[in-house]
């Protein structure tokens, strides 16, 4: 598992798979969010060209906007766990 610090305010830790890499956390720091750390963050793992999976574990009142976010960057949804947490994939696009 990487765990990448914040100097940018954004705390990414990800487990690289055989078949995927796996998101285990996306934080971005309360007073930074919204001003696109999360989306550059997200869109670097996505160069490298690998299937990515997460779980989506909002916040409070959040929930909507998180698996929005996650839409916004090609993510679609697997299924939702008993608390409600849900699963999402990205492929990346075929040559």
């Amino acid at each position: 598992m990487s765990d990448f610090p914040t100097p940018y305010g954004v705390k990414l830790m990800v487990k690289y798979q055989p078949a995927h890499i796996e998101v285990v956390r996306l934080v971005v720091v309360e007073g930074l969010r919204g001003q696109g750390r999360g989306t550059r963050a997200m869109r670097a793992l996505q160069k490298l060209g690998r299937t990515i999976r997460l779980t989506a574990v909002p916040e409070r009142r959040k929930k909507n906007a998180l698996h929005r976010f996650y839409q916004r960057l090609g993510f679609h949804p697997i299924q939702t766990n008993s608390l409600g947490e849900v699963e999402f994939s990205w492929q990346p696009k075929k040559s």
